[in-house]
């Protein structure tokens, strides 16, 4: 069961690149969850996945498979916190016109997760359980910084 979730139900074996298959899956679930409930359940929905991820990935000499990919879900939904939290506060609903922004939510996670920058690097490097979570929510962090910075400068001009 463990390893199902993880893989979060066989997406994780995908056969090419499956952590960003993951995390294109997780935008619109992303968005989906915002609809449902808003910024605050997507906050909610992004913690929950990352205590259950760190359960499913816990393993002795805890690698960090590229098949277990719930860690890019989490770490995705972090990333688009910072649109979501953009609608609730306008109180204003998801649009097409913004794919756009999903889109750079997407890549500059993708970005942070593959190049993995320091401090997302020195996490990657501990090797255990935790560090399989918490590497993809320092790339989430990273990206969410940047779109939020975006969102503000756009709103601005």
């Amino acid at each position: 069961m463990k390893k199902l979730i993880a893989t979060l139900f066989g997406a994780g074996w995908f056969p090419w690149m499956p952590g960003t298959f993951a995390s294109a899956l997780a935008v619109p679930l992303a968005v989906t969850v915002h609809v449902i409930g808003g910024f605050p359940i997507l906050v909610a929905a992004t913690i929950g996945l990352f205590l259950v991820g760190w359960w499913s990935v816990a393993q002795p000499g805890a690698n960090d498979p590229a098949e277990f990919v719930i860690d890019e879900l989490a770490g995705q939904f972090i990333a688009i916190w910072p649109y979501s939290a953009w609608l609730w506060m306008r109180e204003i609903g998801v649009s097409a016109n913004h794919w756009p922004i999903l889109i750079c939510a997407l890549l500059l996670f993708r970005f942070f997760d593959i190049v993995k920058p320091w401090p997302i690097s020195a996490i990657d490097e501990r090797h255990d359980s935790l560090s399989i979570m918490l590497d993809d929510i320092a790339a989430g962090i990273a990206a969410a910084a940047i779109l939020a910075a975006a969102l503000l400068i756009l709103e601005v001009t």
